[in-house]
């Protein structure tokens, strides 16, 4: 059986590439600082033989102990710090272990202080210690859209020294493409390794088009953007206004919050037929049905394949179900159809959803009684609506009052210290007011009297499109 020829001993190199005079080497217990939380460690396998913590050298590359050369042994896990005869670090890590020893080299690679080979099949995300990583192999996981898993990759790592848990990749993929070039992404970890930011693409190949350049750049811009965030995408009735709506460009935070979503070309989808790609295409999707009085939130949503982007009519109440292929979306808007499923006509500025004529939420009919009325608006749930509300005395009784509100208000008797809206004698008098609308797309009133006459018409809303999500 063939051996394999090693280095006795590990050898330490400057940032210059020569072999480190004087500097030092702290050993500490795994995840935590070296230097505050040492960990003990000995010069001989039996451990034996300890080294004291803060006394443990490197002379011409090598841990010395008497004059000569050594190796240090640890019985598990361990963190590692080397420092110049400064003080300065030239490498760390905060988590190491016996395998991690066997794939350190002993030759320096630029200014690397370290170089380590990985198996043929590794996870990215694992790859957590400050390192230098070179491997051609079938089965990689974890890596950026666009590579692949037998691509030929170099990966620098650097690792947080202070249990920050900070972690820096920065890969290179040498597989040659319709340029010959070099595809390169980075990203980061702020909790050691649990959780990794989106790939960014820092440098991509002119020959692959704009789509797959596009589609590659999106992590950069979701480092930037905050959750919920949401710029454009102002919707508008097309010509066919009962049915078709206008989607303008702009970009949202995915509801998952790890993509933004560009529509980087209005667009113009049909509710009332199934969902199919493209402008002036149907946009009604899986699940949905267009009915009379109810509604639907327009969703723009990414194609997994190649980062495009396209909406749809998800109906109120029921599960999202994207086309297939299609993974991430934003709610970016709220449409409400009248009793002929017809989408009523509306303009919006940004967050201000206005309908081009007012809509009856309540004709005008005597209270005919001082309890609680129940009024169902034509807007859509869970939103601050905008209701105009009118009321007269239909008999000369003095003062009598009208509160209307949403479900929060207490339901009790409308009085002189508990009304929206006061009558004298026959008067009418009314009031815009701005009303929380509840799940079931209801507001509510109280009369003083069973013979006051009530009527509200809803003017639009406050739409949030899809912040809160």
């Amino acid at each position: 059986m063939a051996n394999v020829i090693r280095a006795p001993y590990p050898m330490f190199f400057e940032e210059d590439g020569r072999p480190v005079e004087g500097g030092h080497v702290y050993i500490g217990v795994s995840g935590l600082n070296p230097i505050s939380n040492p960990l003990a460690c000995y010069y001989d396998e039996a451990m034996t033989i300890p080294a004291a913590a803060k006394d443990i050298r490197i002379s011409g590359g090598y841990i010395t102990y008497k004059g000569a050369p050594r190796n240090l042994y640890v019985p598990g896990a361990y963190s590692l710090l080397v420092q110049d005869k400064n003080g300065s670090t030239i490498y760390s890590s905060l988590s190491n272990t016996a395998t991690d020893a066997d794939l350190l080299l002993t030759l320096p690679r630029g200014t690397m202080a370290r170089a380590m080979r990985v198996p043929n099949a590794y996870n990215f995300n694992k790859i957590v210690e400050s390192g230098f990583y070179s491997w051609t192999n079938g089965g990689t996981s974890n890596f950026p859209v666009g590579c692949a898993a037998a691509d030929l990759y170099a990966l620098q790592v650097e690792a947080s020294p202070d249990g920050t848990g900070i972690i820096y990749q920065r890969l290179v993929d040498f597989s040659t493409g319709p340029t010959s070039a070099l595809y390169t992404f980075e990203r980061q970890s702020i909790n050691a390794g649990v959780a990794w930011s989106p790939w960014i693409a820092t440098n991509i190949p002119s020959g692959y088009g704009i789509g797959w350049q596009s589609a590659l750049a999106q992590p950069f811009s979701s480092q930037v953007i905050a959750r919920g965030y949401i710029d454009g995408l102002t919707c508008s009735n097309a010509a066919d206004t009962d049915h078709d709506i206008t989607i303008a460009v702009g970009k949202a935070r995915d509801a998952t919050d790890v993509l933004t979503l560009t529509l980087a070309a209005a667009i113009t989808k049909r509710i009332d037929e199934a969902w199919a790609p493209g402008n002036n295409a149907g946009g009604m999707l899986p699940g949905g049905a267009l009915v009379a009085n109810s509604v639907y939130y327009l969703r723009l949503f990414r194609k997994d394949s190649d980062g495009s982007t396209d909406c749809g009519f998800q109906q109120a109440g029921v599960a999202i179900v994207l086309p297939a292929g299609y993974t991430y979306s934003h709610r970016i808007m709220s449409v409400c159809t009248d009793a002929a499923a017809n989408i009523i006509p509306f303009t919006q500025t940004g967050d201000e959803v206005i309908f081009n004529n007012a809509v009856t939420a309540r004709a005008v009919a005597t209270a005919g009684s001082t309890n609680r009325l129940t009024i169902t608006t034509p807007i859509p749930p869970n939103v601050v609506g905008l209701i105009e509300a009118n009321a007269y005395h239909t008999s000369d009784a003095g003062l009598a009052y009208v509160w209307v509100d949403s479900s929060l208000r207490t339901d009790a008797a409308a009085t002189n210290t508990n009304y929206s809206i006061i009558l004298q004698n026959s008067g009418a008098n009314g009031i815009i007011k701005p009303i929380k609308i509840n799940g079931s797309r209801q507001i509510f009133a109280r009369a003083s009297h069973a013979n006051i006459a009530i009527g509200c018409t809803a003017i639009g809303w406050i739409d949030d499109r899809g912040r809160n999500a």
